[in-house]
């Protein structure tokens, strides 16, 4: 199969240039930068991606230049651009400004990329440094209103730079580009389908398994069905034994769900119930990190309690649904080792040990959500499995943000510039005592989120939001108050204690439960990509939040505009929906991805 390669120079965006190639059918990969040029022989392409360094920088990532031997077809972008002009004898110095956001260029030299393309069109900039001369062999493509190089080309050796990222949606022509790469400089065909990637992970799943035997966790997500599904296509009924386990911190009706829908594909799962024992192991834990090592631990020792019980040996493999997304902010992606944004619950220390003795099969490692998805129909399993929102593995666990009693942090910095900022914008606001997980510079943060209160405004809410999350150091995440009237006194947001219990997991059960029935009553269980719902730790008792957001890669989100993608009367049936379930407030967040991620833990 034709395929190629997107070389990780550390930028965030890596992944979505590999993303932005599957889309249009190319199959693409990432590799190190440490890759030899051997390695790369036989790729129909190269694509050299963005990352934060300065290629003058002694430490800054490199590849081995004889890649320009190789014959294959380069793409740089940004970095990648910037040390293909280095490497050819160019100059890369600090621009005179920086280049950040939506800029438009002009074409001066359409050359393969841009031919019958617009002369004058917007792009995406992110860059402080610059190419000054592209070196020999190459000549300018584009320039900025500044007059600063946009893009290079050798059209001659199918070598082509641009300062912009073409991956991103701001870039309006820029799938265009990325398509021509592949198809006019590099030849390559358009292989990756839906049957391919069942192809390919079926011959994984056998040469992986060879005769063993699978324990199958299933976890009523549309990953783990997907998984045991492409299991069965490639194994003995006799080689594979699917367990549900109820751990107490799954959606309402879940167990049901999952025997009823795995039934219906053919695949027998036995249930087995283990609430008691997840939920008094999680009792007083508040840090994220440490309840998603607790679950992804259990897990396995559960795992083992089940394959003694099954009869099976301590070589028996273990089926995990694990995404190329988990991988990567899990900090166990490719390339230069990512920031651990999450410890995921499928890359717990337990886990780790069972794959350094090769016995975890992860069919789904090199898909991401919606690849998945369309797999999942390719398989028929039914509509109400696939579509369902993502859930995360550790559940609703880590959708209850827990906050100790007692604790209570100085946050008047931080609240006095929110409140300045959202006065400037006609709001006001707040800032709540609960962390949060986030992401910035390509790192975890873990920082207070902000609260805004007034009028329906969707582009003042978004621009005030996103002021507060530029501007105010302690805060990641900003969030509105869509229900209730904001407290006055300062002293009211010492936070209730809110703890994991049987208790607290069943009230935030029915908050998503009556949450997600008004979102398929207006349909919205399909228009947005994800809509998580939690629980924050409020004056007198939990608030809930919803974090609708728009993406189609996880890799990055917004959230969903209202009243386009959301409607403001859908937000009003979620509070109605969950103050009749005990809750008094509702929330929405307003953060894009990054700084905030999509679960708040």
């Amino acid at each position: 199969m034709d395929a190629l390669a997107v070389v990780d120079f550390g930028g965030q965006y890596t992944h979505l240039i590999c993303r932005r190639f599957r889309d249009l059918g190319y199959y693409a990969e990432v590799v190190p930068s440490e890759t030899p040029a051997a390695g790369l022989r036989g790729m129909k392409g190269i694509i050299l991606s963005g990352g934060p360094d300065s290629v003058y920088s002694p430490s800054s990532p490199s590849l081995d230049p004889d890649v320009f031997g190789l014959g294959i077809p380069i793409l740089g972008i940004c970095y990648g651009m910037q040390w293909m002009a280095k490497q050819s004898g160019g100059k890369v110095a600090r621009g005179p400004v920086r280049e950040d956001g939506r800029t438009d260029i002009v074409i001066s030299d359409p050359a393969a990329l841009f031919a019958g393309l617009d002369r004058q069109q917007q792009v995406w900039m992110s860059h402080g440094d610059a190419v000054e001369d592209p070196g020999h062999g190459y000549r300018v493509l584009a320039r900025t209103g500044y007059q600063m190089i946009a893009a290079i080309g050798n059209p001659e050796r199918g070598l082509y730079g641009i300062q912009f990222h073409a991956e991103v949606d701001h870039t309006p022509y820029g799938k265009e580009m990325l398509r021509r790469f592949a198809a006019e400089v590099c030849g390559a065909r358009q292989e990756w389908t839906d049957d391919r990637k069942v192809e390919r992970a079926c011959a994984s799943i056998r040469e992986t398994v060879g005769d063993g035997q699978v324990l199958a966790f299933i976890s009523g997500g549309v990953d783990s069905a997907v998984a045991a599904t492409l299991l069965a296509r490639s194994l003995a009924p006799s080689q594979i034994h699917s367990v549900h386990v109820d751990n107490g911190l799954l959606r309402k009706g879940e167990s049901a769900l999952v025997e009823r829908s795995l039934a219906a594909a053919g695949i027998p799962v036995r249930v087995t119930d283990y609430r008691d024992r997840f939920v008094s192991a999680l009792a007083g834990i508040h840090d994220p990190q440490e309840k998603r090592r607790i679950i992804g631990d259990l897990f396995m020792t559960v795992a083992d309690q089940e394959i003694a019980a099954l009869g099976l040996d301590g070589d028996t493999f273990l089926l995990q649904g694990t995404l190329y997304t988990d991988l990567i902010e899990s900090g166990f992606g490719v390339g230069r080792k990512a920031d651990q944004i999450k410890l995921h619950h499928n890359a717990s220390p337990l886990v780790q040990e069972k794959k350094r003795k090769g016995l975890v099969v992860e069919p789904n490692r090199e898909m991401y959500k919606d690849e998945v998805r369309a797999v999942g129909e390719a398989l028929g399993l039914p509509e109400e499995l696939v579509w369902r929102h993502p859930f995360p593995g550790p559940g609703l666990a880590i959708r209850l943000v827990c906050s100790p009693q007692g604790v209570v942090e100085d946050l008047s910095a931080p609240a006095a510039a929110v409140r300045d900022i959202a006065s400037s914008h006609g709001f006001t606001g707040y800032v709540m005592p609960a962390k949060t997980v986030g992401v910035g510079g390509d790192g975890r943060t873990y920082k207070s989120l902000a609260l805004l209160a007034g009028m329906r405004d969707w582009d003042r809410l978004q621009t005030a939001a996103e002021h507060i999350n530029r501007e105010v150091q302690g805060v990641n995440r900003v969030m509105y108050l869509a229900s209730g009237s904001p407290p006055i006194q300062e002293e009211l947001w010492s936070p209730a204690p809110l703890t994991i219990t049987h208790e607290s997991l069943d009230l935030l059960r029915e908050t998503d439960h009556a949450a997600n029935a008004v979102l398929r009553r207006y349909g919205l269980d399909r228009a947005i990509g994800q809509m998580p719902f939690a629980h924050l730790p409020g004056p007198e008792g939990p608030w809930a939040v919803g974090r609708d957001v728009a993406t189609d890669t996880y890799m990055t989100a917004r959230p969903a505009r209202k009243p386009e993608e959301m409607p403001w009367a859908a937000v009003d049936d979620l509070a109605g929906a969950i103050r009749a379930g005990g809750v008094d407030h509702f929330l929405l967040d307003l953060t894009n991805k990054p700084p905030g991620t999509i679960e708040l833990e």
